[in-house]
């Protein structure tokens, strides 16, 4: 199933090859680990410039100083991240933005949820999280065992958790941690996988992520993330087909798409298609609803672009003194009540039906939604059931927090 990279013309190196997980600069001669991958970065002169390729050398052997290899082609780009796709689509910053500031506040936080439930945190990593982020994490549920529509069991403890992906834009795998990121075509880490043998021979990849709601993932298990997670992960572990699926950790319940999808099936192949056209898109910035949806939307100079002028700019620029420190202070806290009046305004217009509001090029509605209210103790019933002795023994207080405000000079 892995596609073969597809060979280049014949360039002499110019200085040799480098190790791939090599941190110099410097290009010199190696002699080849049998035991090690025959992909390796090189360096070729073309037309007097050097250019980065990848080029296929052969074990045992000791290529010297300008000798003729022949490479493999493939364009240097930055590599993508799954989460970034779903923007993408709309969006030619938003590979750029991703790549550069990486999955941010949700990929840590899912990493400490993982850690909290296996038992495998590292000494100081849950303290490095603030309260409230500990709270948060501790109120999401451990994921139960599952079983998709279309598939067996999956039992939680079998899975494989947080699994790096990378592939090149051939689809052939790669070890992010040893190869120049300029060369990765996507690449991220993978909540769940199972991979499953059928019995007519099939393997099959079982790939989930944690959402924080089912809000959080209102394209379902089949949004374009999980499915160039699964397209990764075919192509890493050699798979034949692939079921996209979602844990939903504050309800606590599993999502996954109704059916499984070969990789050589048309439902299959346009999945690849819409992916490999989210993760090319090298266009402008474009905004819109979906916006909304972008984890890097405070990075991008097109989404900041009203309030990157005026009043607000030396806060985002980083360029503050104490005169303009307190003109951004009260402009910021006059447009955040005005833009949340604005917002109360619109709400009901469309409550009332007075207004609708569509994104047509996104396809996607703003409207209301009933969602179910979230789990409290009731400190009150608790303490008549119980008693105030009893409840007492349980109470205890926060740790301490900052708090900004305006108090007398």
């Amino acid at each position: 199933m892995q596609p073969k990279l597809q060979p280049g013309p014949a360039y002499r190196l110019k200085l040799g090859v480098r190790w791939q997980d090599s941190r110099s600069q410097d290009w010199e001669p190696v002699t080849i680990d049998p035991h090690r991958s025959g992909l390796y970065c090189g360096q070729v002169d073309v037309d007097g410039e050097p250019h980065n390729v990848l080029a296929y050398l052969a074990p045992n052997v000791r290529y010297q100083k300008n000798q003729v290899v022949r490479h493999y082609a493939q364009k240097a780009m930055i590599g993508n991240r799954p989460s970034s796709l779903p923007i993408a689509r709309y969006c030619g910053l938003a590979p750029r933005l991703g790549a550069e500031h990486g999955a941010g506040e949700s990929a840590r936080l899912s990493h400490a949820f993982h850690g909290l439930c296996a038992g495998t945190l590292a000494p100081g990593e849950w303290e490095s999280l603030t309260d409230d982020e500990q709270e948060l994490v501790k109120s999401w549920h451990k994921p139960a065992d599952t079983q998709p529509a279309k598939g067996p069991l999956l039992r939680y403890d079998d899975a494989e958790k947080e699994v790096p992906l990378a592939v090149y834009e051939s689809w052939a795998p790669v070890n992010p941690a040893t190869v120049m990121p300029t060369l990765v075509f996507i690449e991220g880490t993978a909540d769940f996988l199972w991979l499953v043998n059928a019995k007519d021979g099939t393997k099959v990849v079982f790939l989930a992520d944690i959402k924080r709601t089912r809000f959080t993932a209102l394209d379902g298990p089949e949004s374009l993330q999980l499915l160039c997670y699964c397209w990764m992960a075919c192509a890493v572990f050699n798979a034949d087909a692939y079921c996209p699926g979602l844990w939903i950790a504050e309800e606590g319940e599993w999502r996954w798409a109704d059916r499984i999808y070969r990789v050589d099936s048309p439902e299959g192949l346009r999945h690849l298609e819409q992916v490999e056209a989210a993760a090319r898109n090298r266009g402008e910035a474009v905004t819109g609803s979906h916006c909304q949806g972008c984890y890097q939307r405070l990075n991008c100079p097109e989404h900041m672009a009203p309030v990157t002028e005026g009043e607000l700019a030396p806060a985002l620029n980083g360029q503050l003194t104490d005169e303009t420190a307190l003109a951004a202070l009260l402009a910021a806290q006059r447009m955040k009540q005005q833009a949340e009046q604005a917002i109360e305004n619109i709400k009901a217009a469309v409550l009332h039906g007075k207004v609708r509001v569509e994104d047509p090029e996104a396809g996607k509605r703003w409207r209301a939604t009933v969602r179910n209210g979230r789990k409290s103790f009731n400190q009150k019933l608790a303490r008549a059931e119980l008693g105030e002795e009893t409840i007492d023994r349980f109470m205890t207080n926060g740790g301490e927090y900052t708090e900004f405000r305006w108090v007398n000079s």
